[in-house]
């Protein structure tokens, strides 16, 4: 028992929000039908060749990164929720029509543009649980948001697989229908809090906190550790991510 509770101590005392951004992410995760499905639906429904569907996986994956940069611009620029509200409605809009769509390459485009959608957003919910924590507890709230994704996700791709043979469509759109409700929950029940980015903030622990103005370009040349970062990260997603291409394709196989 008193494992356990050592367990669950880093998630004990967070903000409210947290929890709910919590739910919202296992309820995402939850209807995430066509990510771990895309190699299969490129090369079983729409007939592109394994290369060629790697190609699109690629292209994607690099145009990821400058949508990134534009969220996290965004999100700094004109609020956090307002971000997420367009582009994650732009990603379900973009389900919902893939869903209404034949399987062909006009489908290959809707559903690049609908990932783009979602990576662009991606800043903004990171940004959400920053700022409704302080160091003490903010590792504990990005490992429960983190924790939330996987719950949901050892769920929702066996839920996408017995759709997929003979209901193509609600892989789609229930995709679509989960990112809703995550949607709403974050919408209605958290407050806007790019606010707290304009607070004075004095404490030396907390100098990388500080607000800086001026471009992406301008703001990585003052902290040059962001840049380090970053390779770092894209290293690992880089290396990470191949699983979403190659796991489907081998399972094709056996």
């Amino acid at each position: 028992m008193a494992s356990i509770k050592s367990l669950l101590s880093p998630y004990r005392g967070l903000p409210k929000e947290i929890y709910i951004i919590f739910v919202a992410r296992i309820i995402n995760a939850l209807g995430s039908f066509v990510m771990p499905l895309l190699t299969i639906i490129l090369t079983d429904k729409i007939g592109l060749s394994k290369e060629t569907a790697g190609l699109y996986i690629s292209l994607s994956g690099l145009l990821f990164m400058p949508a990134s940069l534009l969220g996290g611009k965004l999100a700094d620029t004109i609020g956090r929720k307002k971000v997420i509200l367009f582009f994650d409605s732009l990603a379900i809009i973009l389900y919902i029509v893939a869903g209404l769509t034949e399987p062909s390459m006009t489908m290959v485009y809707i559903l690049m543009f609908a990932g783009l959608a979602m990576f662009t957003a991606g800043p903004a919910h990171d940004s959400l649980i920053a700022d409704l924590t302080t160091p003490e507890n903010r590792s504990g709230a990005f490992a429960l948001s983190y924790m939330g994704w996987n719950i949901g996700f050892a769920v929702g791709p066996v839920l996408g697989g017995i759709l997929y043979k003979n209901h193509l469509p609600w892989v789609f759109i229930g995709d679509a229908f989960t990112a809703l409700i995550s949607l709403s929950l974050i919408l209605f029940f958290i407050k806007e809090t790019i606010g707290k980015t304009k607070e004075e903030i004095t404490d030396e622990k907390r100098s990388l906190e500080k607000r800086e103005e001026g471009s992406i370009f301008a703001v990585l040349a003052k902290r040059p550790i962001l840049i380090y970062f970053s390779i770092f990260a894209f290293g690992y997603n880089f290396a990470y991510s191949q699983w979403s291409f190659l796991m489907p394709m081998q399972n094709q196989n056996i």
